[in-house]
């Protein structure tokens, strides 16, 4: 996921990341709906009744093998868990000005590209990204940082000369990185890897992986690594 800001104001640099907009990440294991406030905020969060933290209740779908969850996964399919709302951790790519492109450096929601489409202009994902995901991440101080991009959907962006699926382009605040994005150097991408090296690979939050991200079996060090 890919957009713009502008203007200090609301978010935190660390070097070559940024802490900006809120997402549920991290399981809380320790979290019972009696620690929490009774109604959800206007974001669907809850507040826990001793601090200011903030929590998200959901029911648990993961990525299944059969009848079992994939990979020994811990979250048992329509259980409801409850997850901490955590800063959303972003990589710097390119700034220009008091602009920055921005990408985000885990995965942190499972969604599909869409039921039956290819175009990106039409996706559910894309829709997704700019109203649901959009109004839940970001606060009415934080809203107006993040501008409207063209974002090119053409044939190029995919990596290829033509290409059938390729789509009008569109004007978003968020959107998805292209083939041309991932393999572009100025961006810190190696556009030299081979096919297999290309398919990038990030940390899965928990929430993410309890929504159906599928953990790479050959994950190691602890790490929750899924395909993007």
């Amino acid at each position: 996921m890919e957009k713009f800001f502008t203007k200090p104001q609301k978010y935190n640099i660390e070097r070559k990341f940024i802490l900006f907009g809120e997402y549920p990440q991290t399981l809380a294991e320790y979290i019972t709906k009696e620690s929490l406030t009774q109604k959800p905020d206007f974001q669907g969060y809850y507040r826990a009744i001793s601090g200011n933290d903030r929590y998200a209740e959901a029911t648990a779908k993961p990525y299944m093998n059969g009848d079992t969850p994939a990979f020994n996964c811990e979250y048992k399919e329509g259980e409801k868990y409850y997850f901490k709302v955590e800063p959303i951790r972003w990589r710097i790519l390119k700034r220009t000005g008091k602009q920055a492109l921005i990408l985000c450096d885990s995965i942190i929601a499972n969604r599909r590209f869409d039921a039956s489409s290819n175009d990106y202009a039409k996706s559910e994902i894309r829709s997704w990204l700019n109203e649901e995901f959009y109004n839940t991440a970001f606060n009415e101080e934080q809203k107006p940082l993040i501008q409207i991009t063209e974002v090119d959907n053409s044939a190029v962006s995919t990596g290829c000369k033509s290409n059938p699926f390729a789509s009008e382009n569109t004007f978003d605040k968020i959107f998805l990185p292209s083939f041309q994005d991932v393999t572009n150097p100025d961006y810190g991408f190696n556009p030299d890897a081979t096919i297999r090296e290309k398919v990038k690979k990030r940390k899965s939050s928990e929430f993410a992986l309890s929504q159906g991200a599928q953990m790479d079996l050959f994950s190691c060090g602890g790490e929750h690594n899924s395909c993007w």
